[in-house]
């Protein structure tokens, strides 16, 4: 009999999960055309624009089309201050790693050479998640 029971109920958790996956999800909306939303709208550059984004939680606060446009104008207008601080930042840690560097001798850099050598294809494996990309740009490794 308990197994009567069991069966019943492992069967009944089979219906009920086959039933649920054929209920259309309701916070799914369908894509407006691309015509429609691009009436009214000045065209969009690259999604992968810095200055094309709001800052963090910006976008829960209910701004409107005008409020979007002028914070994009104010960040373009800070993005190349930015970007040439972002290369600066980057030619100092590049010389910082030189004079690191220089205070090997030649055994321990190639010691280092080689171990930096074999971690290449794991980084490069891991170039395509956007938390390792900073850390191969600058060359450094990230926590373990």
């Amino acid at each position: 009999m308990t197994r009567t029971i069991r069966f019943g109920v492992l069967a009944a958790g089979a219906v009920a999960v086959m039933m649920a996956g054929t209920v259309p999800l309701r916070a799914q909306e369908a894509k407006p055309s691309p015509k429609a939303e691009s009436a009214g709208r000045p065209a969009a550059k690259r999604s992968s624009d810095p200055s094309r984004r709001v800052p963090p939680f910006f976008g829960q606060v209910g701004l409107t089309p005008e409020q979007r446009e002028e914070i994009y104008t104010i960040r373009r207008k800070h993005q190349d201050k930015i970007d040439a601080l972002t290369k600066q930042l980057a030619d100092i840690q590049s010389e910082m790693l030189t004079e690191c560097e220089s205070v090997l001798d030649d055994t321990q850099k190639q010691i280092l050479e080689t171990r930096r050598n074999a971690t290449k294809p794991a980084r490069k494996s891991r170039a395509s998640s956007p938390a390792d990309k900073d850390s191969v740009a600058t060359g450094k490794d990230s926590p373990r």
